[in-house]
Parts: C-alpha cells; structure tokens; sequence
C-alpha cells in the first residue's frame, strides 16, 4: 500500500506529489514484468479509452437557455419573429405551401434562420433554429423558451433579429 495514502487509498493532505511518484513507481515495475504483447493490448487498450472519453466530452453540450417572462416579455402576449427572418419573397406559400418551412440567409448579420410561417391576417414565425459560422446555433420559440449555444450568440441574433411584440387580440 501507498505510505502516501489514506486508509482509503487516497493522497494524504499535503503529499499528493509523493503519492504521485510512488504511483508511478509502482505503474512502471509492473508494467517491466510484461511481455511485448501484453504491452500493445494494454496500450491499445488505453488509447481506446482515451478516444471515447474525449468523442464523449465533445459530445457533451449544455445551452444557454432564455426564457419568455424573465429574458424577454411582450405585454400582448405574442413574441414572434417577423417572416421576413425567413423568407424574402412577398409570396413564399405559392412555392412550396403554406406550411413548408422557409430559410433565409442575412448576409449582413451572417445568420441562416429556418422556420415556418404561419398565417391569420397577420404573418409570423414561432419556432425557428438559426445557425452563423462564429456564433453558432440559436434556436427555439419567443413564447416560451430560446436555446443559444453561447450569451455571445444569443446577443448576437436578438440585436440582429429582435422578435416582434404585438397582441393575439389583433387578429
């Protein structure tokens, strides 16, 4: 047993450096007892563990997330994006229906933002998913919640894309 150890096998406060080397020490006078191929399973072995432990916290995402009524609020109860976020044709329905979803690029903000646009009397967007090449991906619906893959990216889209507050009542 590690003299640098707790009972538990952990480092004694203040000698985790020792632990350490005598760790070590002991690591490489059983790893000399080895044959060559024992070796490269071991090896091998551990580099696959490395390749899936990094894939795995590469995988790992957690968003930003904004929430209506706390981030942002519109006193008429309707926080949408304006359809022309995503579409620039003043008859966008006659090509691919009424419940097809549009995409637009600004190339003045460098956002990409899909979305379907519904109609009654008055056209908007709810949920949408934006990409841009250095802010990545914000996405998610005004009324209820927004997902942004960082604070920059989100400030980003809102400054360049604010939604439109108005009130239900008004159609």
């Amino acid at each position: 047993m590690n003299p640098y150890a707790t009972k538990e096998g952990e480092p004694i406060d203040g000698q985790f450096a020792e632990w350490v080397i005598w760790e070590q020490e002991r690591e490489s006078e059983r790893r000399a007892t080895l044959t060559p191929e024992q070796l490269e399973v071991e090896d091998t072995s551990r580099r696959e563990l490395q390749k899936r432990m990094q894939a795995e916290s590469e995988m790992v995402f957690i968003p930003i997330v904004k929430k209506f009524g706390v981030d942002f609020n519109s006193l008429g109860g309707a926080l949408t994006l304006a359809k022309e976020y995503v579409t620039d044709q003043p008859h966008w329905w006659q090509k691919n229906g009424w419940k097809a979803e549009q995409t637009r690029t600004h190339e003045l903000s460098g956002w990409t933002i899909n979305g379907v646009i519904h109609e009654d009397y008055f056209e908007w967007v709810n949920e949408f998913t934006a990409h841009h090449s250095v802010y990545g991906r914000v996405w998610g619906d005004f009324e209820k919640e927004v997902y942004a893959e960082s604070e920059e990216g989100f400030a980003h889209f809102y400054q360049n894309h604010p939604p439109d507050a108005w009130d239900y009542g008004d159609i």
